[in-house]
């Protein structure tokens, strides 16, 4: 696939699965993508497959799997090891995992938060030290779409502590996570979802104005949705030097996970480099 666009590369999940949250991560010279495998049974999984060169997937592999549901396996690399975040709000934690030298193969590390359901967690390190964002519900009749909350530390390990402006954000439009951050001309783009309408409806892209300790603003700058015939959702939008992935919710096959390159110097969502969606400027 052309580095500045091309076809995307369409991965279809087996009857009774949905794929979601895909998330691109490299790792000792190979580039994968990790992805939920959500199954009638009702419990994620993570499922990983390597990107060839020429774009290629290869066959879906199991990466990781626990007792409780998994979906967006946050992956990053760190003092040269891999880790990765998967959400587990099911098991009250939020843990790190650590790869023993493969993609498919990881442990537990520690338990990074406790006793609280926090989704979609994401890290980013800057000169400060590494933040955390992620949602939570803080009970039953709340919603995790609705809030962003932030936490820091100076290392991934932790001890994280809560940004005294928590929730640094509560908008149902723009607050939950979808996706890694990523710098565009200068500025640090954070993907959200856009749940007014429903869960996963699709993204909004927001720039970052102010992260500090006390401090947290930001500004919507762009929105995409999905735009093909079934197509009725879109919660990940994963960027990174080479690639874009994103996952669609469609009647027709059930659930997509597309990977597919971009121009890391074109717009903030290179249309070229995704099918079927439509991009508004807010």
């Amino acid at each position: 696939t052309p580095r500045s666009g091309g076809r995307t590369q369409l991965l279809t999940p087996p009857p009774g699965t949905n794929f979601a949250d895909p998330v691109v991560h490299r790792m000792d010279g190979a580039t994968y993508l990790f992805f939920e495998a959500f199954e009638h049974n009702g419990k994620g999984r993570i499922l990983v497959c390597e990107i060839g060169a020429d774009g290629s997937l290869s066959a879906p592999q199991e990466a990781l799997r626990a007792d409780y549901h998994l979906s967006y396996p946050f992956a990053f690399t760190w003092q040269d090891r891999h880790f990765m975040i998967p959400e587990s709000s099911e098991n009250g934690t939020l843990d790190l995992w650590e790869s023993d030298g493969s993609a498919t193969s990881w442990r537990k590390r520690q338990t990074l938060l406790e006793g609280l359901e926090a989704v979609d967690a994401t890290l980013f390190q800057t000169g400060a030290g590494w933040w955390m964002f992620t949602s939570v519900r803080e009970h039953s009749a709340t919603s995790y779409s609705d809030n962003l909350h932030l936490y820091f530390a100076e290392s991934p390990l932790g001890p994280w502590q809560a940004h005294p402006a928590n929730p640094v954000k509560f908008n149902v439009r723009s607050s939950r996570c979808a996706g890694p951050l990523y710098t565009h001309n200068g500025s640090l783009m954070r993907p959200a979802q856009d749940c007014r309408r429903r869960y996963g409806a699709g993204i909004v892209l927001n720039r970052i104005e102010q992260l500090t300790f006390t401090e947290f603003t930001e500004t919507p700058v762009q929105a995409i949705a999905p735009a093909g015939k079934g197509e009725d959702g879109l919660h990940t939008f994963c960027v990174t030097h080479d690639w874009i992935a994103s996952d669609r919710r469609s009647r027709i096959p059930p659930s997509n996970t597309h990977a597919a390159r971009f121009d890391p110097q074109g717009n903030p969502a290179p249309q070229n480099a995704l099918e079927r969606v439509r991009i508004k400027t807010l």
